[in-house]
């Protein structure tokens, strides 16, 4: 399950509004993952079961340029001119997303149907750093069902209103 959240559409346009935020020491977030700005004002990625949300990172921690040079024994630390920003694609009332949807934690992919549609459920990561919709999480709700494409099984959705956090 190599896919993680992704921007799908946003109302009256396809691009999603995107704003380069600070990320915490220490995080390791993959590109796809659910962030959020935490009481300091830092990027952190979302737990599994996420009550808070801001948006989803386009790419991993600490991968801007500056970062991991080759010709270098720094990894993942910060170089001079390195930014310590990534981009984020912000989560709010518009902006549409897509994921795969599992049950079994993690285990079985669920097959798209028209009846998804309006349906509300957390979301959770695989011990690979892959998020998706989580079918078992009827508790900690956190995403909302807008669409389905059954043929390659994706889920269309956006996060609810009451764990939208403005960056």
């Amino acid at each position: 399950m190599a896919r993680s959240f992704n921007t799908w559409r946003r109302t009256g346009t396809t691009v999603p509004r995107v704003q380069g935020m600070v990320v915490k020491t220490g995080e390791t977030f993959k590109k796809g993952a659910p962030v959020v700005i935490d009481t300091n004002g830092l990027l952190v990625e979302c737990a599994a079961g996420a009550t808070a949300v801001s948006g989803v990172a386009m790419q991993g921690a600490f991968t801007g340029p500056g970062y991991d040079l080759s010709d270098s024994s720094r990894t993942n630390a910060l170089v001079q001119g390195a930014s310590a920003k990534v981009s984020v694609a912000l989560a709010d009332r518009e902006q549409e997303f897509s994921a795969a949807g599992f049950n079994t934690a993690g285990a079985t992919q669920q097959t798209p149907a028209q009846t998804n549609i309006g349906e509300q459920y957390g979301i959770a990561k695989d011990a690979n750093g892959n998020w998706y919709i989580d079918f078992d999480n009827v508790t900690d709700l956190c995403v909302q069902i807008t669409d389905v494409f059954i043929d390659s099984k994706i889920f269309a959705f956006k996060f609810l209103e009451s764990v939208l956090v403005s960056p």
